[in-house]
C-alpha cells in the first residue's frame, strides 16, 4: 500500500494545481545546505491557514528542506 502524504485538506488544495506545476514543486525546493533547488523526497503535506506546506528531505544531501505553496489567495477548489 503506498502511503499518501497529503492531509485531506492539503490534498484538496494540491488536486486544484494543474500536474505540470505540482511536478515543478517537486523540484524545485531551496536546500539551504546544497545552496540550490533540489528535489524534495519523502515529504508530508498539510494545510496551514490555506497554504500548503511541504517538508521532506533534500534528495541530493538529505537534509530537512521545506517549502511553502502559498494557495490562500488563490480561489478555493471545488
Amino acid at each position: 500500500m503506498t502511503r499518501n502524504p497529503f492531509t485531506p485538506a492539503a490534498q484538496r488544495l494540491w488536486d486544484a494545481i494543474p500536474p505540470a506545476a505540482q511536478k515543478d514543486l517537486l523540484a524545485n525546493v531551496w536546500c539551504g545546505n546544497c545552496r540550490s533547488s533540489q528535489h524534495i523526497a519523502d515529504f508530508t503535506a498539510v494545510a496551514e491557514e490555506g497554504d500548503i506546506r511541504l517538508q521532506g528531505f533534500c534528495d541530493q544531501c538529505g537534509r530537512v528542506v521545506v517549502r511553502i505553496i502559498e494557495t490562500s489567495e488563490a480561489p478555493p477548489p471545488p
